[in-house]
């Protein structure tokens, strides 16, 4: 790992409490708050994950986005084979003091896959480049 950089472990759903850091000010709210406390402790169960912080990019004094790679791994902390790494993006607020998430927004990473259709559409092509020579 980078010097500077720094590496969170996760547990998703590990206490069952993800509702109660979710607020519901309106109706709207209210269903969503819903249907992530019964969904998300449940799906994400099993989850863990290294979360490496990539960048983080000040907005404003207060505001900053930030990039994290997030490595799914086992419960010994080993890399969990065939499952693709997360690319979150964070947008924080510092807010009485403390950083919150305003915004989220995650993306799968899918390097393995990309790479193996590449090279089987260079395999694919490599034929037609030299029947045209």
């Amino acid at each position: 790992m980078a010097p500077g950089r720094r590496r969170f472990r996760l547990v998703a759903g590990a206490t069952g409490r993800m509702d109660n850091r979710i607020r519901a000010p309106n109706r709207r709210r209210a269903a969503i708050h819903a249907f992530t406390a019964a969904v998300l402790p449940n799906l994400f169960r099993d989850f863990q994950a290294l979360y490496d912080v990539e960048r983080i990019t000040f907005l404003h004094a207060d505001v900053v986005a930030e990039n994290v790679r997030q490595i799914p791994v086992d419960a010994e902390g080993n890399r969990r084979p065939g499952e693709d790494e997360g690319r979150p993006l964070y947008i924080l607020r510092r807010h009485d003091g403390a950083w919150r998430i305003v915004v989220a927004q995650n993306t799968t990473h899918q390097n393995e896959k990309i790479a193996a259709q590449q090279r089987a559409v260079d395999e694919a092509t490599s034929g037609e480049t030299h029947a045209h020579e």
